[in-house]
């Protein structure tokens, strides 16, 4: 074995020791929804259409421009299927992420993530989602729509909307 793929192996040994075996994409946990045309709406809402509220979510101009366009709708399924509020986060991903189907990338001083909702995975925050809802790799939330929606439900159900509230 070469120094480098001995290096490399060594690297990703933590990675695969800290996932339980239920952290994978498999898990039916975080399975797509299952019926997506004849997702429930309220009567006078349009399938997969953002209706114009944010419940309360502070936003700024991009972000409103992200809903007002429709880049966002995309998300109503996911959201439908996981019984998230979803008018206000499909304002919290406009905000967070711009909606970005492949995720984001955000690594500074305050925020290690890839999830279209914020999920921050900075200092001691692995080990909180892990318990809450089987990952502690950051960049799955990016990877797949299926664990970042699971995710954030998880953290909804726990703490409501403390995580996205400002100030």
């Amino acid at each position: 074995m070469t120094t480098k793929r001995r290096a490399l192996l060594l690297l990703a040994l933590p990675l695969v020791l800290a996932a339980p075996a239920s952290a994978t994409v498999d898990d039916p946990r975080w399975a797509a929804p299952t019926v997506v045309a004849a997702a429930p709406a309220a009567p006078v809402r349009a399938v997969g259409r953002w209706t114009g509220g944010t419940g309360g979510i502070v936003m700024t101009s991009g972000a409103w421009a992200t809903l007002r366009a429709g880049r966002c709708d995309w998300l109503y399924p996911w959201l439908v299927e996981r019984a998230l509020p979803v008018d206000t986060f499909m304002a919290i991903s406009a905000r967070e992420s711009g909606c970005a189907v492949d995720g984001v990338r955000v690594n500074n001083r305050t925020d290690l993530s890839t999830s279209r909702w914020g999920l921050n995975f900075k200092g001691s925050m692995p080990r909180y989602w892990l318990d809450l809802c089987g990952i502690s790799d950051w960049t799955a939330p990016g990877r797949e729509v299926r664990v970042d929606v699971y995710c954030t439900a998880q953290a909804f159900a726990a703490l409501g909307m403390k995580p996205w509230r400002v100030g």
